[in-house]
């Protein structure tokens, strides 16, 4: 990627153009923070985000001084004395496959040994056609002073200047940010930084919505022959513009229902792969279950997900996750005082409110009985339920409108025995990143979820008392975010 040195008007250095291979997940940022005001000494700390990413190596450069600090991103450091320092962070993922993978970034530190004068800045943003959006920052400031706007524009990309003009690919919400660096020309030795933050939201792009796919695969056992199932491919949140589904190794395009007979008993794959290219870029996803083919279940695992209607929020959907032998019966359980034996049943309640759902099943084979309550508070989110319905995915024949996964964490307030539990509709790897409130990850671990039910065992010893942030991924989704209390 090519960069671009730019001297401004007030004599200042900005660097721009600097960015991560466009394959790669990783996001450098940094951050200069006196340890005493006035001062000329600064803790500056690099830090960098990114799913499934190893930094490798990174380094810490000062441009005007020509330090050069490598293999850390944590550094103590004094400045020779007054003035605009350019701070920059590299960080780098040699693992990544296929490619050099880096992000870099760097800032202006206005070091004032003598004193800092106070300053404010804001920002107001207008919509315009097609994505674009016109940013129009403040800076409050003594008269005469000088100004540079920098811009964040929450899409992992940036720029200067004010008022500016950005046009984004996609619609969604971006969360927009704007720092001012200002300084008295008539008195270098007096500078000032403030930084304000602020949701666009962005309804007229030309990339539309953006990449939502979602794809689930369903392997359906037959009822007579123990090797034949029903492979049924399902996907959300776009449109179907190509798919295949594999099954033990055979590739069937443009199919999303497969029958196939197992040659023996066995654990084989079963994927799904589905691609958008109405949407702005390159949009697919793909999942993949184990199935056990032709061997008998053992235990029982109740489990459900229920998703909200896309016009009508109170009208809930949901799939039966539950895993057991054959012969098992249900009892559905809908906090209104009434109950159900259907697999999958159909409940209206008599009026719209906040009711705990609950499931039963009983396989007596396997002397086994086990329970599951949604306890998320999925209902409180949308103001209310008023009918769900519990959907056979063997005989869905429209595609699905949302990803169903519910995740919650007890308790929380957090305990050494506080755990995570995640019901999907669908088995896949998960990220879990947790984060203190400065946006420093304190931990990452990766874990693969099974369709159902799963509990987690969440890591708190390392965690000292205040407040923080779980953040759940997909691959590159953002699929829940926690606030935890320690």
């Amino acid at each position: 990627m090519k960069s671009t040195l730019t001297k401004l008007a007030t004599g200042l250095l900005l660097l721009t153009g600097l960015g991560a291979n466009a394959q790669c997940a990783l996001n450098a940022s940094v951050a200069a923070v006196p340890t005493t005001s006035p001062g000329l000494n600064y803790n500056i700390t690099g830090s960098w985000t990114g799913v499934g990413a190893t930094a490798v190596t990174d380094y810490i450069a000062i441009w005007e001084t020509g330090t050069f600090v490598q293999g850390t991103n944590s550094l103590n450091y004094t400045f020779p004395g007054s003035g605009n320092y350019t701070v920059c962070y590299y960080v780098e993922d040699s693992s990544f496959f296929g490619s050099m993978c880096y992000d870099s970034t760097c800032i202006i530190v206005p070091v004032n040994g003598n004193g800092v004068t106070n300053c404010n800045s804001t920002f107001t943003a207008y919509n315009n056609a097609n994505g674009n959006v016109t940013l129009q920052g403040t800076a409050t400031v003594p008269q005469g002073w000088v100004t540079t706007y920098v811009w964040s524009y929450g899409n992992g990309t940036s720029g200067s200047g004010n008022p500016v003009n950005y046009t984004y690919p996609v619609n969604g919400n971006y969360t927009v940010g704007l720092t001012t660096y200002s300084y008295d020309p008539n008195d270098t030795t007096q500078y000032c930084s403030s930084s304000a933050t602020g949701s666009v939201n962005v309804t007229n792009a030309a990339g539309g919505g953006g990449c939502t796919l979602v794809a689930n695969v369903w392997a359906n056992a037959d009822s007579v022959n123990s090797l034949s199932y029903t492979i049924l491919g399902t996907y959300s949140g776009g449109t179907n513009t190509s798919d295949y589904t594999i099954v033990d190794g055979n590739i069937y395009y443009n199919v999303d229902t497969v029958q196939y007979t197992f040659p023996t008993s066995g654990s084989y794959n079963v994927c799904y792969y589905v691609e958008d290219s109405t949407v702005f870029g390159y949009c697919f996803d793909s999942t993949c279950v184990l199935i056990n083919v032709g061997s008998p279940v053992f235990g029982c695992n109740a489990a459900f997900t229920l998703w909200p209607d896309s016009f009508n929020t109170s009208i809930y959907y949901g799939y039966n996750n539950s895993t057991s032998g054959p012969g098992t019966t249900y009892l559905w359980s809908f906090g209104d005082g009434t109950s159900s034996t259907a697999q999958y049943p159909q409940h209206t309640y008599a009026s719209t409110g906040f009711y705990q759902v609950c499931l039963t099943i009983t396989d007596s084979a396997n002397s086994c009985t086990d329970t599951y309550c949604d306890s998320a508070g999925v209902f409180k989110m949308a103001g209310g339920i008023s009918q769900i319905n519990i959907i056979d995915p063997a005989s869905v024949s429209v595609k699905e409108t949302a990803n169903a996964v519910s995740i919650n964490v007890f308790p929380n307030p957090l305990t050494e025995n506080s755990s995570i539990t995640i019901a999907s509709d669908k088995a896949m790897k998960v990220q879990m990143n947790i984060v203190n409130v400065m946006g420093q990850t304190i931990s990452t671990e990766q874990v693969i979820v099974n369709s159902g039910k799963n509990n987690l065992q969440l890591k708190t010893n390392e965690l000292s008392n205040g407040i923080y942030f779980l953040n759940i991924y997909d691959g590159n989704k953002l699929i829940k975010n926690i606030k935890l209390v320690k």
